[in-house]
């Protein structure tokens, strides 16, 4: 099956196929002599947002924010942190920064089973400008 989102195969992102067979130095004749029933697994993917915040997460910017400044504030900041929580919560758009949020193709741990056939066909699409890296970064 040809994939229809990019895809990640052994940690490394690609794009499509044409980008995995260029990255991997593949060339065509080298596929055509693959045993009829080569089969490729590579790991689905899906567009999500790089980071979202909700509201468990404002104690924990607060209190990065707080570490960042510990010489400004006062030994026990308990008062401050709240007053900062507040400041925070009422003036920060969570809604809007989910929004705005860089999206990014994340595994969705689905398994994809590509074929010698789907990579032959691939060598006739037209080769990709970039090659982009990514390895799968921990997450959740």
């Amino acid at each position: 099956m040809t994939p229809t989102n990019p895809f990640f195969k052994d940690e490394i992102f690609y794009l499509n196929l044409e980008q995995y067979l260029t990255y991997n130095d593949i060339e065509k004749e080298e596929v055509e002599e693959y045993e009829s029933d080569y089969t490729l697994q590579v790991e689905d993917t899906i567009l999500e947002p790089a980071i979202t915040i909700d509201k468990n997460d404002i104690e924990r910017i607060i209190g990065g924010l707080c570490d960042w400044n510990e010489e400004r504030l006062p030994e026990d900041y308990d008062k401050t942190f709240e007053k900062l929580t507040k400041a925070f919560t009422e003036s920060f758009d969570m809604e809007k920064f989910n929004q705005l949020s860089p999206k990014l193709w994340y595994p969705n741990g689905k398994k994809i089973t590509i074929t010698k056939q789907d990579l032959i066909d691939s060598f006739n699409h037209e080769q990709p400008r970039k090659i982009y890296r990514r390895r799968i970064s921990s997450r959740k």
